[in-house]
């Protein structure tokens, strides 16, 4: 059993460091050709709208054809498309921003294909009583391996021309193409629809899995109240050490890294309570653990407080996380886990994209008042979500 687990870790590990050198490389790259932060942001934006927009298209894909190649096809075009944006520089050249927006959209549906296909081949190696822990040591694997990523492209960037960066992001896909060969894949006990005709009544289909589903409707609603709570830090927590705290880019760095300790040493402890306990029903206690480190921490104003209520958060939220995807896993058939696993994160996205908003839509003298009112919002929800698990489930659809 481990052997065949051990592939899914492997894969999570290079992807891990594929990811973590692509963020850096694209973050800093974009601020260097625009010299404006506000085109990093909008990179943020983007990667939610290309979830929102192609999410649901991707998702039937991944449920019609094979997820091995699929997941292979995924890596097989983010090194070309980062390829693309190194060419120019041989002829001394730059390329555009509009270039590097179109890389990011062909690139956040690659990694679309790849983690909806890594997910549904987890799926179906992996017995369900076993999906949470191996998902909490999978993702232990690609958050070190992401910190790994993120470290190293930094350094060789640091006295490197901007095309180097691009090329490193390209050969770390390659290890993944390899690793991702070797994982079993559970053949399907029902044909595909075939042609187009087919497609468009798994897409259909596809919208109304939650919907009739109270287990996943009410697990889809966590997931959208709590998850996102990281990208709310990545937008506001700047603001927040500059202005409410008047700290600068050392403390932020610190307070900042602090999340991704959280994550890290969350994920590795939640895998070793999962050896031994099952723990069900707890991704709603983690949800509103979140919400309450996060309000607590528009509170602080010491920066080892600031860094140890972002770590709390940050290992909330990522254990929230595991036996959320961990639920959805177990509930969903082989047939359909692809598109209902990439449309729950349509509706993380959307959330996201709503609390990042926030700012805008409503106008608070401090950035600390919006993790509080967030923070807040996350552990009530999460809280009255718990007790409507709890409640005799009803009939057809809700």
């Amino acid at each position: 059993m481990m052997r065949t687990h051990m592939p899914l870790y492997i894969t999570a590990t290079v992807s891990g460091i594929a990811r973590g050198a692509y963020l850096v490389c694209i973050g800093w790259n974009a601020l260097v050709l625009s010299d404006d932060v506000a085109v990093v942001g909008w990179v943020f934006i983007v990667h939610h709208l290309t979830i929102m927009l192609t999410g649901p298209l991707v998702g039937t894909i991944i449920d019609r054809y094979r997820r091995r190649y699929l997941a292979a096809l995924g890596h097989t075009v983010i090194p070309l498309a980062m390829i693309s944006l190194a060419a120019p520089y041989a002829v001394n050249l730059e390329p555009t921003l509009l270039h590097m927006f179109v890389v990011v959209i062909i690139v956040n549906v690659s990694r679309l294909l790849f983690f909806g296909s890594f997910d549904s081949l987890t799926r179906g190696v992996v017995a369900p009583e076993k999906i949470p822990k191996v998902l909490a040591v999978r993702s232990s694997c690609h958050l070190f391996a992401t910190a790994l990523g993120t470290v190293f492209i930094g350094f060789a960037m640091h006295e490197s021309p901007l095309n180097v960066g691009y090329v490193l992001v390209a050969l770390f896909s390659v290890p993944i193409l390899v690793s991702v060969l070797f994982i079993p894949e559970k053949p399907r006990t029902t044909e595909r629809n075939p042609g187009l005709s087919g497609y468009i009544e798994d897409l259909k289909a596809g919208f109304v899995i939650v919907r009739h589903d109270q287990r996943l409707l009410i697990i889809t609603l966590v997931a959208a109240v709590a998850l996102p709570l990281g990208q709310l830090s990545n937008a506001l927590l700047s603001s927040f050490i500059r202005d409410d705290y008047g700290g600068g880019s050392d403390i932020f760095g610190s307070v900042d890294a602090a999340w991704a300790v959280g994550g890290m040493t969350g994920t590795f402890i939640l895998g070793f309570v999962l050896s031994r306990y099952r723990l069900v029903g707890w991704e709603y206690y983690f949800a509103a653990l979140a919400g309450l480190a996060t309000a607590l921490f528009s509170f602080m104003a010491h920066p080892m407080t600031l860094m140890f209520f972002h770590a709390l958060m940050g290992g909330m939220v990522w254990c929230a996380r595991i036996l959320i995807d961990g639920r959805i896993l177990q509930i969903c058939s082989n047939e359909t886990v692809g598109r209902t696993k990439i449309n729950i994160e349509v509706m993380v996205s959307l959330s996201a994209v709503i609390m990042c908003f926030s700012p805008t839509l409503i106008k608070f003298d401090a950035t600390g008042s919006y993790f509080l009112l967030w923070g807040m919002l996350v552990m009530i929800s999460a809280m009255m979500l718990c007790l409507k698990s709890k409640l005799p489930r009803e009939s057809g659809s809700i």
